[in-house]
């Protein structure tokens, strides 16, 4: 219940036009390497990474999406106010907070899909 909240809630931080808000592209990650390669569409979300930590700031919220290990090349899609992001075939749970304050919700992890 409090994840649809959740969501209800970053998915109305949306912009005005009523678009829906991802973030997409790809990722790689080696023993030697991690590389992302995502951009939004149809909102201001600022995307950076640090070592496997994607973290994703728009004006109200911060998601961090944490990249498993070894996995190759994969394609990465997000949906904003979503409690899961896209790795290739894997689901991943993200961590999300109000981009002033304090962590209010879950931990960084993997599950299958």
């Amino acid at each position: 219940m409090v994840e649809l909240l959740l969501a209800a809630v970053l998915l109305a931080e949306s912009p005005d036009s009523g678009l829906v808000c991802f973030v997409s592209g790809e990722i790689y990650s080696s023993q030697n390497e991690i590389r992302a390669a995502l951009a939004p569409t149809n909102c201001p979300i600022d995307i950076h990474q640090q070592g496997r930590m994607i973290t994703m700031t728009s004006p109200k919220w911060v998601v961090q999406v944490l990249i498993p290990e070894n996995i190759g090349k994969q394609e990465f899609l997000y949906q904003w106010g979503e409690t899961d992001a896209k790795i290739g075939d894997r689901t991943i749970q993200v961590s999300y907070k109000p981009a002033e304050g304090a962590m209010s919700s879950s931990a960084a992890g993997a599950k299958r899909s």
